[in-house]
């Protein structure tokens, strides 16, 4: 019964396919997966590191416009205004207002406090925080009747190569006239 097979039917049976993947085969399934996988991940991280950046680019111009909206309306409802250099990296604006009340703007390096008092009292408080390698600047012209206020955002020493179409220094110019209700002041 236990008879050899002719060599034809061995042949015949199989069709000159093999069954199974050679070790050849699964090292190079593998090599390409992982090759995928890091191209995947790359991708991911770029994704990510370009959704903050964006992020913060649209935090920036949010507090860029609410801070022009301000400043514009305390520089107009203001009678005077005195421009204070506290030290090399500090400055600081004070409009008083009809009212009795003065709205103080003081600059250390990167922030921009805006604070309201009545008499001694502080009534409100403000905080802008703009890129880490930024200036502040504010302003007062010799005849006391325009202020400025002058912001060089700067993301060079904080990030990588900016996203490309995103400058990594800028720079923003909001001036006011001080007591004046029209729309003459200029904004860059």
């Amino acid at each position: 019964m236990n008879r050899p097979l002719p060599p034809g039917l061995i042949h015949q049976r199989g069709h000159g396919r093999r069954t199974g993947i050679s070790l050849t085969e699964l090292m190079v399934v593998i090599a390409l997966s992982s090759l995928l996988m890091s191209v995947s991940a790359m991708l991911i991280q770029e994704l990510l590191r370009a959704d903050r950046s964006l992020t913060r680019a649209a935090q920036t111009s949010a507090h860029l416009l609410r801070l022009e909206s301000l400043f514009r309306d305390d520089a107009r409802r203001a009678i005077t205004a005195n421009a204070v250099n506290e030290n090399a990296e500090s400055t600081a604006l004070e409009l008083v207002q009809p009212d009795g009340r003065k709205v103080v703007y003081r600059s250390q390096s990167h922030v921009l406090r805006r604070e309201v008092f009545a008499g001694e009292a502080r009534e409100h408080f403000d905080r802008f925080v703009f890129p880490v390698a930024s200036r502040v600047q504010l302003t007062v012209d010799s005849s006391g009747q325009l202020a400025e206020l002058r912001i060089e955002c700067s993301t060079a020493a904080v990030e990588r190569p900016p996203v490309r179409g995103y400058a990594a220094h800028q720079t923003f110019r909001i001036a006011a006239t001080i007591g004046r209700t029209g729309r003459q002041e200029e904004s860059r």
